[in-house]
């Protein structure tokens, strides 16, 4: 079973003020997808022969084993700048807008459409001291398709380290809370280290769970 995607992303960037502290963007992406099963390496039982292996037809009704589908993606999000160092970012995303059939046997009676998956974030960056040293980063990212949701919420605190504040160490923590067919609750808690550099982060997250 193979899926092979290809998708083209575009973005515009408005600024909503001459002093260019508020931005509004538009992205849209769209993409073909297209999914195929090989049946050659499959055996059923009524190829079995008894004696020389699986030889025979089979009478499987199998149906084509490869198609394609568009879908299509769009996302909004609004960034404004406060003070020296302020920062926040509010951002909504849809996905799969045509919900796509993604059966081999094409049946939308079953439920085979892909969802449409909503999600939203939002984030900021708070200084916690007049040069910025020392800044909470809190975040919150929701999303849900079909009767699935989750919710990712926590804050890490940066530190910047040396003279010009071009590093920084980051330390956080994070719940992840759920809903599914059968339940809702909290799925995990989570704990995070990294180090920035120049505006590049790298870290690592442990799920307690």
């Amino acid at each position: 079973f193979s899926t092979t995607q290809i998708a083209v992303s575009g973005a515009y960037h408005k600024s909503l003020g001459v002093n260019n502290r508020h931005y509004l963007s538009l992205g849209l992406q769209g993409g073909l997808t297209q999914r195929n099963v090989n049946y050659e390496p499959l055996n059923f039982h009524d190829e079995f022969d008894g004696v020389t292996g699986y030889v025979l037809p089979t009478g499987e009704l199998l149906p084509p084993n490869n198609f394609s589908y568009i879908d299509l993606n769009t996302g909004l999000n609004y960034t404004a700048r406060f003070g020296r160092y302020g920062a926040f970012f509010g951002g909504l995303g849809l996905h799969h807008i045509s919900q796509p059939v993604v059966s081999f046997f094409e049946n939308e009676e079953k439920g085979d459409k892909l969802y449409r998956k909503y999600s939203a974030q939002l984030s900021a960056n708070i200084p916690l001291t007049e040069n910025n040293r020392v800044a909470l980063t809190p975040r919150l990212l929701w999303a849900a398709q079909g009767p699935h949701m989750e919710i990712n919420t926590g804050s890490n605190i940066r530190f910047a380290l040396g003279e010009y504040g071009a590093s920084a160490l980051h330390l956080g923590g994070w719940a992840r809370f759920v809903r599914n067919n059968t339940d809702t609750g909290v799925d995990a808690f989570v704990a995070m280290a990294g180090f920035e550099l120049n505006g590049v982060l790298l870290g690592l997250s442990y799920d307690l769970n």
